[in-house]
């Protein structure tokens, strides 16, 4: 999952209610965020996405 989709996936869950405020700028926060050092993967944000926000694409 790209920054653009992560984003507007968040977006959405965000305008659907299903994400408060403090929750969308945490997930904005995280899917730009380097994983272990490196740049995230595509896999990895859609997973850091599902597991820790509990967002996923439908």
């Amino acid at each position: 999952m790209t920054i653009t989709a992560a984003t507007a996936l968040i977006g959405r869950a965000l305008s659907a209610g299903a994400i408060d405020r403090e929750t969308a700028i945490r997930a904005q926060a995280a899917i730009r965020a380097s994983y272990y050092g490196s740049r995230m993967s595509n896999a990895n944000r859609a997973q850091l996405l599902a597991l820790r926000f509990g967002l996923v694409e439908a």
